[in-house]
Order: C-alpha cells, then structure tokens, then sequence
C-alpha cells in the first residue's frame, strides 16, 4: 500500500495582550519546521 504525504493546516492564534508580538510568526514557523521533517505538506495558514 502505497501512502501520499500527509496534508496539514496551520492555524497560529495571538491569545492575550500579555504575549510576545512575534508569537503567531514562531509559531507558524515552528509547525511549518515539524511539517517539513515529517515530509507533511502545508496546504494552508
């Protein structure tokens, strides 16, 4: 049986005031780092 790449969505959300401007960025860029070593493509934001 042959398996195709899985297909993931990203979705980053800013929750408080309290957070760091910059968290929705490392977020997005953490999940787009785990969905390119585990050979996912990434068909949204």
């Amino acid at each position: 049986m042959h398996h195709s790449p899985g297909r993931v969505a990203i979705y980053a959300r800013y929750s408080t005031d309290l957070q760091n401007p910059n968290s929705v960025r490392d977020q997005i860029a953490s999940c787009r780092a785990l969905a390119q070593a585990e050979g996912w493509q990434v068909v949204a934001e």
